[in-house]
């Protein structure tokens, strides 16, 4: 038997992952993905980003399956975008982590409605809003804007070096409260991200393949940042490009070429296709 027949899900994240630097999704990629789900096998999208963040890829592939979106804080309906569950934030909580990345240097991102909303629109905020095709809106003061639980909160810390400053100040004020991971834009700038603490991708590929009825083993998954060690912790077989941050490099079954060489994408063709 080969080894990809006992697989019946694979699940992958999308920016530094499946994705291109660009970031892009190659005509490649979009073709052994949906080989492999001609096979049978559930292709599932496992993304940080918001679901309108990630519709453009899942229109490319085609994908009818549910996707796990904003760190798992929601699982939707892949083409359809109906809402199969979600936990959001507590909205005190959340605040307090606006105010805790406004002190630190950082520039905080409530994610509702199928958008993000800033206190005002940076450079940076343009450019992620044209990449990613969400809409950015400026609302002044986020906190007291705020008045219900968002799905998400990010901290874009454009300077690396304030990051463990930052961490330290979560430790300390919300002392485990919520669920925070980090994860990368572009290789360069890290978001601090803040979930509900049953909100992770880990959770959330639990929940669809539950639905499912696929166990453990039978889980493959790609991914290249720490929010992703969750959902590794999930799957039987586990994937990092190259350019995956290194305690992800240690944590997979097997690291392949990066994104920049479709690596991912020729790793699942490897055990899927060949």
């Amino acid at each position: 038997m080969k080894e990809s027949k006992k697989y019946r899900l694979l699940a992958t994240d999308l920016d530094e992952t499946i994705l291109s630097p660009e970031p892009v999704l190659s005509e490649y990629a979009v073709s052994v993905l949906r080989a492999i789900e001609e096979m049978g096998v559930k292709v599932v999208i496992c993304t940080g980003r918001a679901y309108a963040g990630a519709l453009l890829y899942l229109k490319q592939i085609g994908l009818n399956n549910p996707g796990i979106f904003c760190n798992g804080a929601q699982v939707r309906g892949s083409l359809d975008g109906s809402v199969l569950h979600e936990c959001p934030l507590p909205i005190e909580d959340a605040r307090l982590a606006i105010r805790l990345g406004e002190e630190t240097g950082g520039h905080p991102r409530v994610y509702m409605d199928d958008r993000i909303y800033v206190s005002s629109i940076t450079e940076e905020d343009k450019t992620v809003s044209s990449v990613t095709h969400i809409k950015f809106e400026a609302v002044g003061d986020l906190c007291s804007f705020l008045d219900r639980p968002p799905l998400k909160m990010i901290n874009y810390m454009k300077d690396p070096e304030l990051v463990p400053v930052l961490l330290e100040k979560n430790e300390r004020v919300l002392q485990g409260r919520l669920y925070i991971t980090q994860s990368m834009w572009r290789s360069t700038s890290i978001f601090v991200e803040y979930m509900n603490v049953s909100a992770t991708k880990g959770n959330g590929l639990k929940k669809i393949a539950d639905m499912w009825g696929i166990s453990k083993d039978e889980i493959i998954v790609a991914g290249d940042y720490l929010n992703d060690l969750t959902m590794f912790a999930e799957a039987g077989f586990s994937i990092a490009p190259q350019n995956a941050h290194p305690s992800v490099r240690e944590a997979a079954s097997v690291v392949c070429l990066s994104n920049a060489e479709d690596g991912v994408a020729k790793k699942f063709a490897e055990i899927f296709l060949s």
